[in-house]
């Protein structure tokens, strides 16, 4: 099976006035009521004379990942509603594209990243299009500046928020520049431009290193459910090798009992703990009062 990761959006002109209602507006209002995209406007949608699944039989792909159209994106723009109003309807046609063929299509998401803005803006987007909307990833802007040079490269802290809400949801990312307002290169030379700086940020940085993904060992799922506080782990004691697992990996563990707890299936986040010492210098003495 061929399966293309890196296919756009193709929903007709739609989207495109929709969008222009939201600058011209200033978000005054959204413009339009309903569905900004249907099933007729994808049905009828072409590229180069083409439907887009008719595009993939050609050229033989059997599958693709579809997602925004990353210089539409606008994510400069000002005020930031209109930003969030027009993701969320590219995100509604990239699901009814998927939905009307689901044997071709998957999406991944685009965010309502906005420049000066935290990324934990995208947040309730990114548990829409992935807990409602059934999307596979997400894609991300390095530079949601649009060559303003303001947003920190993707190795540095300012993305942490993400990386962290990513491995929580178990999730992918595709990294994609968007648009320019820097008139020395091309939305298409930003692309190269930004994804580089974004790699290269990404190889330097300790990003890898701080978030890493450990498999707990076989049998022992339930030991998924612990507490970290700093670079101590409390966990239930009635899983050695996932302790063991997590001490290879530099964290000093607390087990706690919670064998009668267990037999309601409940865990360490489903109790209160009482520490004897500060939470910040958790030591081995520490007790847990159920």
């Amino acid at each position: 099976m061929i399966i293309d990761v890196h296919n756009h959006i193709v929903a007709g002109e739609q989207l495109q006035t929709f969008q222009a209602g939201l600058i011209n507006s200033a978000g005054f209002h959204r413009p339009g009521g309903g569905a900004v995209v249907t099933e007729k406007n994808i049905q009828e949608a072409k590229w180069r004379g083409h439907k887009h699944s008719e595009v993939l039989d050609e050229v033989g792909t059997d599958f693709a990942f579809i997602s925004p159209r990353p210089y539409t994106m606008m994510h400069s723009a000002k005020p930031e509603k209109i930003v969030h109003w027009y993701c969320q309807a590219v995100n509604d046609a990239l699901a009814l594209q998927v939905k009307m063929e689901p044997k071709k299509f998957r999406a991944i998401g685009g965010l309502p990243q906005n420049a000066g803005v935290p990324v934990t803006n995208t947040f309730d987007e990114i548990d829409r299009c992935i807990n409602d909307l059934g999307f596979v990833g997400i894609m991300i802007n390095p530079d949601p500046g649009e060559g303003d040079g303001q947003t920190p490269a993707m190795g540095q802290e300012y993305w942490y928020p993400l990386y962290e809400k990513m491995v929580k949801m178990d999730i992918p990312g595709l990294v994609h520049g968007a648009s320019c307002k820097n008139p020395r290169e091309s939305f298409h030379g930003h692309f190269i431009t930004e994804e580089s700086i974004a790699i290269l940020s990404l190889v330097d940085s300790k990003a890898f290193q701080d978030f890493q993904l450990i498999d707990v060992a076989e049998g022992e799922e339930a030991g998924t459910n612990a507490l970290a506080i700093g670079d101590v782990v409390i966990m239930p004691a009635s899983f050695p090798n996932t302790r063991a697992l997590l001490e290879r990996r530099g964290f000093r563990v607390q087990t706690i009992d919670l064998s009668e707890l267990q037999k309601a299936e409940a865990g360490v986040t489903c109790t209160s703990l009482i520490f004897t010492s500060p939470a910040s210098c958790l030591a081995p003495t520490a007790r847990s009062q159920l």
